[in-house]
Parts: C-alpha cells; sequence; structure tokens
C-alpha cells in the first residue's frame, strides 16, 4: 500500500486511502463538444481523397516508370479513403466513442524533427538507412508503448521489412538511382 494512501498527507494514519484529485478537463472539450473520433476519421478522409485526386490529375502528365508511381501512390490513398469513409457511415453510431482530446505535440515535433533530418541526412547517409530510421522512429512515435523492447523490436522488424520493398520497388522496377550513402551497394 502506497505511503499516502496508508498515512494521508500529513503523515497521520487513516483508515480509508485518500480521495482522487480532481480531473482537469481538456482546454479543446470546451470548444468541441461533440468532436469524436469518429468525424475526425471522416474529416481527415474526405481531406486525403480531394488530396489523391488532385495528385493523381497532376501527375497524370508524366512518363511512364517512375512517372506512374505518383498516380499508383494516390490510387491507393484515394481506395484506403473511400474504404474508411464506408466504414464510417456504414457503421452504427455508438456513444463509448472516445472524444477528441487533442494533438500529442510532443510526438508531432518527434515526427517533423524526424522528416526534417531525413531530408538533411539523405544523401550522405542514403537512402535505406535514413528511411529504416525515419519509420521505426515515426512508428514508435504513433504508438504509446513504443519504447518497450518487444514494441522497438516489432517496429525495427517491420521497418526493415518496409524499406526493402522500397527499394526493391524504386530500383528494381522503377530503376531509379537512389543515393547510397555510406552502404557500398
Amino acid at each position: 500500500m502506497p505511503f499516502a494512501s496508508r498515512y494521508g498527507h500529513r503523515g497521520i494514519a487513516v483508515s480509508r486511502p485518500l480521495p482522487a484529485p480532481p480531473a482537469v478537463e481538456n482546454h479543446l472539450s470546451e470548444r468541441l463538444p461533440d468532436m469524436t473520433q469518429r468525424r475526425g476519421e471522416l474529416l481527415l478522409s474526405t481531406a486525403l481523397l480531394i488530396l489523391s485526386g488532385w495528385i493523381f490529375y497532376s501527375s497524370s502528365g508524366l512518363q511512364g516508370g517512375a512517372g506512374r508511381f505518383p498516380q499508383v501512390a494516390a490510387a491507393l490513398i484515394g481506395i484506403s479513403s473511400v474504404m474508411t469513409l464506408f466504414r464510417n457511415f456504414l457503421k452504427p453510431a455508438s456513444d463509448t466513442e472516445k472524444p477528441f482530446t487533442g494533438v500529442v505535440w510532443g510526438r508531432l515535433l518527434v515526427v517533423v524533427a524526424a522528416f526534417l533530418a531525413a531530408l538533411v541526412l539523405l544523401k550522405p547517409i542514403g537512402f535505406p538507412i535514413v528511411s529504416f530510421l525515419l519509420f521505426v522512429i515515426c512508428a514508435s512515435a504513433a504508438d504509446s508503448a513504443a519504447f518497450s523492447r518487444r514494441a522497438l523490436l516489432t517496429n525495427s522488424l517491420a521497418g526493415l521489412f518496409f524499406v526493402t520493398l522500397l527499394t526493391a520497388c524504386f530500383v528494381v522496377f522503377l530503376r531509379v538511382t537512389l543515393p547510397m550513402g555510406i552502404l557500398p551497394l
């Protein structure tokens, strides 16, 4: 039994545990009382669908090979956005949906810093290593238990698979020369 619950806040023995501190209200709950996770997914899916249409249209004039990559990526983004929209429209509304609690700024800053570092280090270190590190950092920032040994191993294995697949797609299929940096490939 913890010291504070056994002896109270002044060291005097009490028979019951201290009450929990009052809940601190999120400052966003006053401005966005009805903003749920479902509404956020609908807004994000709609924005991604519009973005994928714009990318597909603007890349339609590119030549074959590597020029088709933006169209394929835009099509995949569009398909996943439509699937998310359908899932949100078809699933029944729930009273137990979590309210939107705001952005976790620390994690967002880690991801932005990782992308900026990847841009700077791409040429000297190389595409495979930078992409692997970027994947592991972003996946770890997205997970609340990211720095446990198991999560780090899972993120590293997924990053290794992702980078191998991505490098093979660019080099073998699209015939793009990637900066290899310190790798002797």
